[in-house]
Formats: C-alpha cells, sequence, structure tokens
C-alpha cells in the first residue's frame, strides 16, 4: 500500500486548511496537522500520475478529489476510476471510525439488571456474552434517521468487528473491504462459536476485496460448512423450522412474493418456471424472460389446480423434469466424511443434503485437483466429444466468468478466450463461459480476454485496468484449519 504524504518533519499531514481524526489498529485517535507547502500539489488535488487508490484511506484524501473538482476539468476515465477507488476506501475508513463509536455506545447502555438485555438475535449474538440494553438500538434509530431494525444491524456489526472479529475491523479501517462486506461476514458467521467464526473470518478475509457480496457470502457458507460439519445441519434444521412465503405491497398496483425455501427445493422450482417461460415464448411475444417467469409463476396456481404437477411436484427435480447439477466429493457419498456439497445455481449445501439428492440421481464420475479443488477431469463415455467439452467447461466453471458475475454456467454461452479465427483452439484452456450480456462486452465495448496458464482468465477495460477471474473449487481444497492467531490484514 502505498502510504500518505509526510511534511518534512516525517509527520503524517491533512489537506490544507483542515485538521482531521484518524483511527489507528488499536483505536487511538491523534490529531493531524495542515498541509505543509512541499505537499501542496495534493492539496490542489492534482491527479496526474497519482494513484489515489493505492494511498493510505484518510480524509485528506476527500479534501484533495473535492478539491481537484473546482478545478478546470481534463482528467481521464482513468483518474475518475482511481477517485472513485480512492474514495469508496475512505467511506470504508469512515465506517471503521464508526463501529468503534457504536461498540463504545453500547457499551455505555448496558441492560443493568438483566432484565432488558437485548431480544434481537443479532445483538445477542453479537455480543458473545456482554448485556446490552434492549432500547440500545432506539436511540441510535432517532439519531440517524432510520428504522430501529438498521440501528440493530449496524450495532450487532459493531459489537461483533469490535470484540472477536477484530481482523474484520482491521481490514474495513485498511479500505480492503467496504461496508457491506463487513456485515456479511459479522451476520454469516452470527451462528457459530467464536472460534470457528474467527478461523472463517480468517480464511475469507484474504480473497473478500475481490469478491462481490454474493460472491463472499457463498465463500463464507462453504468455509463454514466445512469448518463445522456437526453445527451444519442442525443449523439447517433450525432454519427449516422458519420457511415461509410472504406478500409485500408494492408501488403502482403491484406486490412482492417472497418465499423462504429449502435450497433444493427452491432451486428446482425456479428451474421449472424457468423452463416454463422459455418454452411460452412465441414468435410475436414481446416479453422479456423476467416477465415470462413471472406470468408463469401468477399462473401456477390453475396449473397446480389441473393436477399438473402436483404441489409436491413443484419443488421435486425428477417429477418437473428439470436438473439439479450437484457436486460432492466420494467420500462424503460414502459417509467416510462429511464435506459440503455443490448445489449449481445456489451454492454451499450439507452433506446430508447432499447425499439425500445422490439417493436419486444419475452419477458422473468429476475428477478434481485434491489441493486446489478446482476441475481436472469429467467424466463421460456416451456422447461425441464437442458436447463432452462443453458440459466439461460448464462444471469447471460453474458461472459465468466475468469477475463478480455469477450467472449459472448451464445458462451460458461457451466462448473461445482467444478467437477461433485468431488461431485460439477449441479446447478446455481457450473455452470459458460467458453470460450473453459479457459475451457482448467482450466482442463489441472494447474489452479484452487473456487466459493464463495457472487457469485464470484477465480481464483489461477499455482503459487497460485489469482484474482476473477464477472459478470457484467444485470440492473444498485440503488446508488446514484455520486459526485464530491468523495473520491480520493487509495479509
Amino acid at each position: 500500500m502505498v502510504q500518505r504524504p509526510t511534511s518534512a518533519d516525517g509527520t503524517a499531514v491533512e489537506s490544507q486548511g483542515r485538521n482531521a481524526f484518524t483511527a489507528t489498529a488499536a483505536g487511538v485517535f491523534s490529531r493531524e496537522v495542515p498541509l505543509s507547502d512541499s505537499n501542496s500539489g495534493l492539496a490542489t488535488g492534482s491527479r496526474e500520475g497519482i494513484s489515489w487508490s493505492e494511498f493510505e484511506p484518510g480524509g485528506w484524501i476527500v479534501d484533495a478529489l473535492a478539491a481537484d473538482l473546482a478545478q478546470p476539468r481534463s482528467g481521464t476515465a482513468d483518474q475518475a476510476l482511481e477517485a472513485i477507488a480512492a474514495l469508496d476506501r475512505v467511506m470504508s475508513f469512515v465506517a471503521a471510525i464508526k463501529a468503534r463509536y457504536l461498540a463504545e455506545f453500547a457499551q455505555l447502555r448496558p441492560s443493568g439488571d438483566g432484565l432488558h438485555r437485548h431480544p434481537d438475535a443479532t445483538i445477542a449474538n453479537s455480543t458473545r456474552g456482554v448485556q446490552v440494553s434492549e432500547f440500545a438500538g432506539d436511540e441510535i434509530a432517532v439519531e440517524l434517521g432510520i428504522s430501529r431494525n438498521a440501528a440493530c444491524r449496524e450495532l450487532a456489526t459493531a459489537l461483533s468487528v469490535t470484540t472477536h472479529l477484530t481482523n474484520t475491523l482491521a481490514a474495513l479501517q485498511a479500505g480492503q473491504i467496504n461496508p457491506v462486506k463487513a456485515q456479511i461476514i459479522c451476520e454469516t458467521t452470527a451462528g457459530i462459536s467464536n472460534e470457528i467464526a474467527v478461523g472463517v473470518q480468517n480464511q475469507v478475509l484474504p480473497k473478500a476485496p475481490r469478491l462481490t457480496p454474493g460472491q463472499l457470502r457463498s465463500l463464507i457458507n462453504r468455509t463454514i460448512a466445512a469448518l463445522d460439519t456437526d453445527g451444519v445441519q442442525q443449523r439447517h434444521t433450525e432454519a427449516m423450522a422458519q420457511r415461509r412465503v410472504i406478500l409485500t405491497p408494492a408501488p403502482d398496483g403491484m406486490a412482492e412474493l417472497w418465499a423462504l425455501l429449502p435450497a433444493d427445493k427452491a432451486t428446482a422450482l425456479y428451474q421449472r418456471i424457468t423452463k416454463l417461460a422459455h418454452t411460452a415464448k412465441t414468435p410475436d411475444d414481446t416479453r422479456g424472460i423476467d416477465a415470462r417467469r413471472a406470468d408463469v409463476l401468477a399462473d401456477m396456481p390453475g396449473t397446480i389446480d389441473k393436477a399438473s404437477p402436483t404441489p409436491e411436484e413443484v419443488g421435486n427435480s425428477s417429477a418437473t423434469g428439470v436438473q439439479l447439477h450437484v457436486t460432492v466429493s466420494a467420500g462424503t457419498l460414502l459417509g467416510l466424511d462429511d464435506q459440503p456439497g455443490y448445489l449449481a445455481g445456489y451454492g454451499s449445501i450439507s452433506a446430508a443434503m447432499s447425499r439425500q439428492l445422490a439417493a436419486d440421481a444419475t452419477w458422473r464420475r468429476i475428477l478434481a485437483d485434491p489441493i486446489t479443488g478446482q476441475l481436472l477431469d469429467y467424466g463421460r463415455t456416451t456422447y461425441r466429444p464437442p458436447v463432452a467439452l462443453a458440459d466439461h467447461i460448464r462444471a469447471r466453471d460453474a458461472t459465468c466468468r466475468f469477475p463478480g458475475c455469477r450467472q449459472p454456467a448451464r445458462s451460458c454461452d461457451i466462448d473461445h478466450v482467444t478467437a477461433y479465427d485468431r488461431g485460439g483452439t477449441t479446447s478446455p484452456n481457450n473455452l470459458a463461459t460467458l453470460c450473453r450480456h459479457h459475451h457482448r462486452l467482450k466482442h463489441h465495448a472494447g474489452w479484452s480476454l487473456t487466459g493464463n496458464p495457472n487457469g485464470t482468465l484477465t480481464w483489461a477495460t477499455p482503459t487497460g485496468r485489469q482484474h482476473n477471474s477464477t472459478p470457484e473449487p467444485l470440492v473444498p481444497a485440503l488446508t488446514g484449519r484455520p486459526t485464530s492467531d491468523s495473520d491480520p490484514p493487509p495479509f
């Protein structure tokens, strides 16, 4: 990380005419001195040649970039992206300071005699034995003009990162993760023990900066399933009791229908709806796929009344003619271990659910690297090579290979990384799954794609900035159990 500029005597500096507080990793606050004349170039916000996003986050960046906006505009797209990335890291820095103050406020609002211990599960799990008044969230809510639930979520995150998930707070303060990712780490690990939560945190944090919130949540769930095999099934049983369907009014004569279902049932139901939506399209149909899915769902009660399918069959893959693709280790199938499986279109599932789905399924051998968990070979003996190759690519990639895209591979195009007419081969190391949007982006929006020997793909933006994409491992890699004393950020 690039260190922030200093004055002639080596003192960390602030932009001209401004003082600000900066939080150290230990939580000590120090007043900073004004910017010296020797650093006036940064004070005026001259962006030429400055990689703002690589500087240690702090208030001085905001002042410098705000000053730059007042100057005649001659910046490039790359410079604007640098400023955007730098400001995003500053917002994370500010969120870390806010979390410390939230935790301090919670300590000043104890439950006292214990009669008013916070009943909210997220707060109760986050305090880890510290009793917080059930009314603490209300005071924060009215001060910030937010709902009590939103205040309680912020308070729960603050308590978690200042007690046992301190490496998450350090990563947030360093600008390596944003507040949304910090909240995901805290909320997803709220129901497990401190020891496992810290281990999960330390295992996912090195990858968290480049993951989307959805990818991070999936990685956390997969890591929890691997580290807490005993607790996974118990939590699933408890979650099953909370399944429900909720109707929420929406503007303009619309409404939202939301359901919490077991992963296999929800995935099968969604695939069934999608299959019917594709079937419903006619040459003169102007509806998009989302609208057709909605219409299929709205018409489903009438379909059920006609007994095709039955209510039980709606979520049953064998009865509805849809396929669920589950990847699970042979050891788990044989009951030798309880490693999690992977349900395509959803993510990590418990060993018990994997075995249940495998009991009534067609099996196919998949050879994965025991160290990395990446696909090595996709077994098939009855289809022509092109079909087998396509199945191999979709099984390996699992999703679209654009960074952050989670569109399932089964609905993606298979594209040549290096174009066929430019010498690219039709082989596993030159093929990748791309959703239709990112397929078009690759060919029509000035982006370029390069394959690397280690299986990663490097995307280059129109401005030349590079981002890597690596397929998620199909099975858990053989790594040691993480410990709570792992190195803190920046790793």
